[in-house]
């Protein structure tokens, strides 16, 4: 399965997806709208009629649980905006919608 790595449209991020493009390893720059705040509770009517779901069990599984819970009060807040941004990008694609990996609908 090709993986997709997005990273954000903004100047210190340019060298780094030009090494990952010279790695053979696609990425691509996006240009996020809004505050994370709002990019997540655009995704939250999907996440709550339960058309997102997440793996039963992985490493990093209850890191980013809390990180999720505590939106956006907590400390932590970028694992819960690229997942926005995913949701984003695997619903709102140009030819319907896409599944990656654990991202199912």
């Amino acid at each position: 399965m090709n993986q997709l790595n997005a990273l954000s449209n903004r100047v210190e991020y340019y060298a780094l997806i030009q090494d990952l493009r010279g790695q053979n390893i696609h990425a691509v720059a996006i240009d996020p709208q809004g505050d994370k705040v709002m990019r997540m509770n655009q995704r939250t009517a999907r996440i709550e009629a339960g058309a997102v779901s997440l793996p039963k069990q992985a490493p990093w599984l209850g890191e980013f649980r809390r990180e999720l819970m505590a939106f956006p009060a907590g400390h932590y807040t970028d694992q819960v905006d690229a997942f926005s941004q995913a949701l984003n990008r695997a619903y709102n694609r140009e030819g319907g919608e896409h599944s990656w990996g654990t991202i199912r609908h």
